[in-house]
């Protein structure tokens, strides 16, 4: 009978002992990073899923006693016209209560007051007070937003 011999193929690749530590190593931090990327995955999707489901809007109208009166929803284009003509950094309060408005700010000229008024989705205008303070004005207005 004769004898087989077999050939070790791995025989040449035998990982020494100081090669042990920094092969396990590199497999811990590749199965870490595995299942980072697997996290980030499944954590993308469940925001998907959230996102999607919460798309559809419902606006029910609330009715404001036994009148019958119903609130409205103001347009952000009304609001940015004003922003626009005092600018942002002069606005100290803008408060919205239904189509009523009230902006507590700053101005240099009292001819952006009168551009303000000028504005066709603005009605009734009233300047509470204006007081001067060294180069600027202090104001407070009140304003209804019309259509």
């Amino acid at each position: 009978m004769r004898k087989s011999v077999n050939i070790n193929f791995f025989k040449y690749y035998k990982i020494r002992n100081g090669n042990k530590f920094f092969v396990m190593i590199c497999m811990i931090v590749m199965m870490y990073m595995i299942l980072e990327i697997y996290n980030g995955i499944s954590t993308i999707k469940d925001l998907d899923s959230f996102v999607n489901s919460n798309i559809k809007e419902e606006v029910v109208p609330e009715s404001n006693g036994a009148n019958g009166n119903y609130i409205t929803f103001i347009s952000l284009e009304k609001v940015r016209k004003i922003y626009d003509l005092l600018g942002i950094s002069n606005i100290s309060k803008l408060s919205i209560n239904g189509n009523i408005a009230n902006i507590d700010g700053v101005c240099e000229d009292l001819n952006i007051l009168e551009n303000i008024k000028r504005e066709e989705s603005i009605k009734n205008l009233s300047i509470n007070h204006i007081k001067k303070q060294e180069s600027n004005y202090l104001f407070n207005l009140t304003y209804e937003l019309g259509d």
